[in-house]
């Protein structure tokens, strides 16, 4: 899915040519969204000798890049149900000499760690889940009094930005989210960030909302689209969203290339919403909604 963590390493093969292509996807999704993590981890307060969460860490982007921040005396812990993309994000740690970073397959409602965590962070990981407060709530339970809870979330409700407008890339878009919206993913999670973690009884968050951008012939978005939509390709079919002959995926994203560069067009990912807050106190018993407006 698109600029998920888990989708690349969970599709990735093991023969060469399968193992080339996921190296790609992974590092073209690193440069087009790992600035505005950067930025929300710098916001929220993420710094030296923290120990972090990051959960649905899928082959580890997030995870990697908040390592960065903790440094040496810090450590990063991620957590994910895919064995695959937790195989893949474990190499890509040795690989990088993260040596205070350790990835674990496991499921979030029974991860129970030893310690509370000084922050929990989550990207693309609360638009999956079938109940977005229950699930923040049960984060903030992993959380110290006083320690962060953030998350980085798309809103596919806006239309896609492509100036000029390239026909293909707006349909491809829109059989994204249709297909997303079928399989039951919350696409406009992230303005309903505020909302979700107000209504798990923590404090009114603060918020940024950013997109990748990009151009030219080094444009990492057009593979990601057309990465996304190979990804749901079996459902979107299933679903009636359109056919095999309308999306030609095996040519999609060099189609989309061609017709950016014949354009010199501008394609601007959705909106990526991040929200953080402070556990101020953290929850205890049994779940109870705030009243909201």
């Amino acid at each position: 899915m698109l600029g998920t963590d888990c989708a690349d390493a969970d599709s990735a093969e093991t023969d060469g040519t399968s193992s080339d292509n996921s190296l790609r996807r992974l590092e073209s999704r690193a440069r087009l969204f790992e600035p505005l993590t950067d930025q929300m981890f710098r916001q929220c307060g993420l710094g030296p000798g923290m120990r972090v969460l990051d959960v649905g860490c899928g082959t580890g982007d997030a995870a990697l890049l908040a390592s960065r921040f903790v440094g040496s005396r810090g450590v990063v812990v991620g957590i994910d149900a895919s064995g695959t993309a937790v195989a893949t994000a474990r190499q890509r740690a040795r690989e990088r000499g993260a040596s205070n970073v350790t990835f674990v397959r496991g499921s979030l409602g029974q991860y129970s760690p030893a310690e509370r965590f000084d922050a929990v962070i989550g990207r693309f990981v609360l638009m999956h889940q079938p109940d977005p407060v229950a699930t923040v709530w049960r984060l903030a339970t992993l959380v110290r009094d006083g320690g962060i809870l953030a998350f980085q979330e798309f809103d596919f409700t806006q239309r896609p930005l492509v100036r000029p407008e390239l026909r293909l890339a707006v349909e491809a878009f829109q059989w994204i989210t249709a297909t997303l919206a079928g399989l039951g993913v919350d696409i406009g999670m992230g303005m309903r960030l505020h909302q979700t973690l107000v209504s798990a009884g923590l404090p009114r968050p603060s918020m940024l909302v950013g997109a990748a951008v990009e151009s030219g012939a080094d444009s990492a978005a057009c593979e990601l689209i057309g990465d996304t939509v190979s990804d749901l390709l079996e459902p979107m079919i299933t679903l009636g969203v359109a056919t095999p002959d309308e999306v030609g995926a095996p040519t999609l994203a060099s189609r989309i290339r061609q017709a950016a560069l014949e354009t010199d067009a501008v394609i601007v990912s959705p909106y990526i919403v991040s929200a953080w807050t402070r556990v101020q106190r953290r929850p205890t018993g049994d779940l109870e909604l705030a009243e909201t407006s």
